[in-house]
């Protein structure tokens, strides 16, 4: 690398801060420089480069498009470092396995099980988030995530855990009093679904499961639509994979399966390598959807 292609990172970092908070005195106060230095900077880059990196319109400073190429790259470089940093800093620590993933992944696949993974690694501490959104595993701190969708995060590593067909299932309950939805007919029968997934309720209008007068219950929590199925309240479009324990006890039935090509639960990393942890627990996560 020669250093001599390269402004000095006290600009670059000026920049960087810019662009994202589109404001000079914004970057002033994270990087705790003036006003002035921020504007010097950004004035050295433009020389630097022949190029105009970014423009006024109204109270803000927008980077150009040779700006946003730029900002860009700095951001990924500099969280590159940070997590470098972070890593080093961390190594000579024993802690926890940080892993993200979803409320309802969460609740109805990992907790049921974590007991065997706690049994079999005593000494690898485990923390589990739980968040609905994606993140960026380097920006947010995380060794891991598990999400769902086909497999295409950029900039991380993706491997398939457990494909995420969809079941159409009810409680005993329901289906002995209404027999008749056990024939593939599912427009005259009672659907529950969840207010934060509504992909499913989408994928039975599009597929043609309900009509315009299928009666429909929105229920706030993946818990709540549970309780209201296993009840006996009507029908509802679930995750296979999340169907293992009301399914053994015997609270819910498959009316039917709907495989879903490609899409899945995905074990997300960061590219790059991982610790002796990350390596156990994934070999843990793949012996439990194998069994």
């Amino acid at each position: 690398m020669d250093w001599r292609d390269i402004p000095s990172l006290a600009a670059l970092r000026a920049f960087e801060a810019s662009a994202r908070l589109n404001s000079f005195s914004e970057a002033a106060r994270e990087l705790n420089v003036t006003h002035a230095a921020i504007a010097q900077h950004i004035r050295t880059l433009s020389d630097h480069y022949g190029l105009v990196l970014m423009e006024r319109q109204g109270n803000r400073m927008i980077p150009t498009s040779e700006g946003q190429r730029l900002a860009a790259g700095l951001s990924e470089g500099f969280l590159r470092i940070a997590e470098a940093s972070r890593d080093l800093s961390h190594s000579h620590e024993t802690r926890p396995l940080t892993v993200t993933t979803t409320i309802n992944f969460a609740e109805n696949w990992i907790m049921p099980r974590l007991s065997r993974f706690w049994s079999e690694h005593p000494d690898i501490p485990l923390t589990i988030k739980v968040d609905n959104t994606v993140l960026d595993l380097r920006q947010n701190g995380f060794d891991m995530a598990i999400r769902y969708g086909r497999g295409n995060w950029p900039g991380q590593e993706a491997q398939i855990l457990v494909p995420a067909d969809f079941s159409i299932v009810t409680s005993p309950e329901y289906l002995q009093h209404h027999p008749e939805i056990g024939e593939d007919d599912y427009r005259n029968a009672t659907w529950l679904f969840e207010e934060t997934h509504l992909e499913a309720q989408q994928w039975v209008e599009e597929t043609g499961y309900v009509s315009d007068t299928t009666p429909m219950q929105i229920l706030p929590t993946s818990g709540s639509l549970r309780a209201a199925l296993s009840s006996g309240a009507g029908v509802a479009l679930l995750f296979t994979p999340m169907l293992g324990r009301d399914l053994e006890n015997g609270q819910l039935h498959v009316l039917e399966r709907v495989p879903q090509d490609g899409l899945g639960y995905y074990i997300i990393s960061r590219a790059g390598g991982s610790t002796r942890a990350q390596t156990e627990f994934i070999k843990w996560l793949r012996k439990e959807a194998a069994s």
